[in-house]
Formats: C-alpha cells, sequence, structure tokens
C-alpha cells in the first residue's frame, strides 16, 4: 500500500520576525503576499507553518526544496506543486497544523472540538443516517462524535477538491471507507492534539506514517 507520512506540528506563541522572513524567503511570491493578507498573527503563522511542513516534506522525499516556489491553488480546484508528481494535502485548527505528503492523492482535515454543538445548525451539512447517530450521542459524548464526523467528511471533500461546495448531505461517513460520486474512499482517524480530532481520506488504502515535528526541525532547510 502507498505510504503517506502526516507531519504535524503545534504553535502557541509568536515566531520571532528574522525566523518568519526566512521561511517567507522559501515561498512564492503569490504565497509572500497571501501571508500578508491574514489579520491575525494566528492565521498567518499557521499558514506559513502549513507550508513549512510541506518544505520538509519535499525534502523527505528527495524533492527539491524549489518546488515550494510552485505552490498552485487554482479557485475550486485541490492545490498542487507544478510540474511535481507528488500529492499533499494541508489542514490547521486552532494551535495545531498538518500536511499529508505521498504519492497519491489524499485530503486531511483537522477540526478543534468544541463544547456547545447545536446539531440544529448543521442539519444541511449531514445525511439522515448521520443525523440520527449524532442524535443519538449523549452531550457529553457528542462534541468529540460531532468533530470525528465533521472531519471524515471535510477530508473526502479536500480529497476530490470540491470544499464546503461540495454535497455534503449526499455524503455518508459513519464508516471508514465511504463513496463519494461513484468513487470508493477510505478513511483514516488520527489524533493531533488535545480536543483536536483529524481524519485523511484517500481513494485507495493507504499506510499512514506520523511526524510530531517542532520549529527546530525546520533549521536544515535553511542551510
Amino acid at each position: 500500500m502507498p505510504d503517506i507520512q502526516l507531519y504535524i506540528i503545534e504553535h502557541g506563541t509568536v515566531l520571532e520576525s528574522a525566523t518568519r522572513q526566512q521561511w517567507l524567503s522559501l515561498l512564492s511570491t503569490s504565497d509572500q503576499q497571501r501571508y500578508l493578507r491574514f489579520q491575525r498573527w494566528q492565521d498567518s503563522q499557521a499558514f506559513l507553518l502549513g507550508r513549512m511542513l510541506l518544505a520538509y516534506g519535499l525534502t523527505c522525499a528527495g524533492k527539491s526544496l524549489s518546488l515550494l516556489k510552485t505552490f498552485n491553488f487554482p479557485p475550486f480546484q485541490k492545490p498542487h506543486l507544478n510540474h511535481s508528481e507528488l500529492e499533499f494535502n494541508i489542514s490547521h485548527s486552532g494551535s495545531v497544523v498538518v500536511c499529508g505528503v505521498g504519492q497519491v492523492a489524499v485530503g486531511v482535515d483537522v477540526e478543534l472540538v468544541h463544547d456547545n454543538i447545536a446539531l440544529a445548525d448543521y442539519e444541511m451539512m449531514f445525511c439522515h443516517q448521520e443525523l440520527q447517530y449524532l442524535e443519538s450521542i449523549s452531550p457529553s459524548e457528542l462534541p468529540v462524535a460531532f468533530s470525528r464526523l465533521w472531519t471524515r467528511k471535510e477530508a473526502v471533500l479536500k480529497l476530490v477538491g470540491d470544499g464546503l461546495g461540495g454535497d455534503l448531505k449526499q455524503l455518508n461517513c459513519l464508516n471508514d471507507a465511504t463513496n463519494y460520486k461513484g468513487q470508493p474512499v477510505y478513511l483514516y482517524p488520527f489524533h493531533p492534539g488535545e480536543k483536536v480530532a483529524g481524519h485523511m481520506a484517500a481513494f485507495e488504502p493507504i499506510t499512514l506514517s506520523f511526524s510530531h515535528l517542532s520549529c527546530h526541525h525546520f533549521s536544515s532547510l535553511l542551510i
């Protein structure tokens, strides 16, 4: 089975300006401009860390770091690297950032577990069977169950490149395998941090390997 590397990092404090500038130098001009458009430091830093996880994954896969400058995110499509067969997907929530890298297409999603869930607000997002399941869950267990199911659905949509524009209500993700628009999809849970749910989706069975990183791991990228 294809092996997918999942890189995970947590952040809680503002990075030093010199570090940010060094990392930004690895990105394309358009990505540098995207970084500057964020209003909150938490969002800009999560964006930057996602790119650095991808950079680390590129080097681990024996690829040139210059590929990072070819990052392309067309409207209504999956992001990709020009002139590279390497597949990846990035997600972040709260202080957690993840990036899956490998030779086959993947979708990945992480979400903070929120304590107060009003199911009525999400009726159009879940199919009948999913709503029945969530309604049967005790209030104390609902936040975790909801987040796990939500990350499954998001991972599938990110796999196919539909985003939230996809038909969520027709997508049943109660099991570890599902079908979306005639394509089989396999789902893999992971636990990136405390009170954070995560899932990866792929069109075929995969082996999922984990690497928890810190900012120190990126030092070698700047040599």
